[in-house]
């Protein structure tokens, strides 16, 4: 692609020209004051309060033009300087962290990412924009994919935990049992500060593999169960500590609700497993 040179003669010359044009008119005003002076009438002189403020007025006048003409000097320049930027990218290769990337000589558009954790599967998703989506995933093996899943979702699920459930949703890999998320799905970029504290602010949304909007929204379960913030809920931890007699009777209905469903899907393939061949 062929790329002509940034330049502002013509804005300049313009300017000139205008200054110039000044410079005449106010030549020719000098000109008629001198006139008028030397014409006078001896008996009955011009005030010469009079043609002083029409001195002072029409250089006011000139100063102004010629502060005009400075700004858009100065906005011009600017103007070009990013022009001039623009083009020193060209046939470069550019990293965007945004929504945009620039081209590069060959028309290609070259983004870097970097996961947070090794991803059995990954989908990259860019929307142009014309509201055109091009989808590239990636697959890999993974483990476990027939095993049934069943998720636990509530107010306290927000950001990864969010994306994570309606990718498995989304994709009917899980049933999510509980009630709906914090709908947050932000993604937050650090920015220092000169006192050495940092912020950080939400730049990008993420969506749904079915380009659905988590922030202000949240991911909807399966299965809506109600419940109190105030109950205890069953962890990792409180399983080794309770039998299973105390499990069932708990006041966590949203793990009671998930172990049913959890169960009622496991038990189709059980039944396929025992079932002997030629059987119904």
């Amino acid at each position: 692609m062929a790329v002509g040179g940034v330049s502002n003669t013509t804005n300049t010359s313009q300017m000139a020209s205008s200054r110039s044009t000044i410079a005449d008119n106010f030549d020719t005003f000098l000109s008629i004051l001198t006139t008028q002076l030397k014409n006078q009438n001896p008996l009955d002189p011009m005030d010469t309060n009079q043609f002083t403020q029409q001195l002072v007025q029409f250089t006011g006048v000139e100063q102004q033009l010629k502060t005009n003409d400075f700004l858009e000097a100065l906005m011009l320049s600017g103007q070009n300087t990013a022009k001039s930027d623009a083009v020193s990218y060209i046939g470069k290769e550019v990293t965007s962290s945004g929504r945009t990337g620039e081209l590069t000589d060959n028309n290609a558009v070259f983004w870097a990412y970097s996961a947070e954790a090794n991803a059995a599967n990954a989908t990259i998703t860019i929307k142009d924009a014309k509201g055109q989506i091009t989808t590239y995933r990636s697959q890999g093996r993974g483990m476990a994919r027939d095993i049934p899943l069943v998720v636990l979702i509530n107010p306290g699920s927000a950001s990864a935990a969010e994306i994570l459930a309606g990718a498995l949703q989304e994709n009917e890999r899980a049933k999510l049992i509980g009630e709906a998320t914090t709908g947050t799905g932000t993604v937050l970029r650090p920015f220092s500060l000169s006192d050495g504290s940092l912020l950080r602010l939400g730049v990008t949304n993420w969506l749904t593999p079915g380009y659905n909007l988590i922030k202000g929204h949240g991911i909807q379960p399966d299965v809506k169960i109600a419940q109190e913030a105030t109950v205890e809920m069953i962890s990792s931890v409180l399983l080794e500590e309770i039998d299973e007699g105390e499990m069932r009777t708990h006041e966590d209905r949203q793990f009671l609700a998930a172990l049913r469903m959890l169960n009622l899907l496991v038990q189709p393939r059980n039944q396929a497993q025992t079932t002997p061949s030629g059987m119904p």
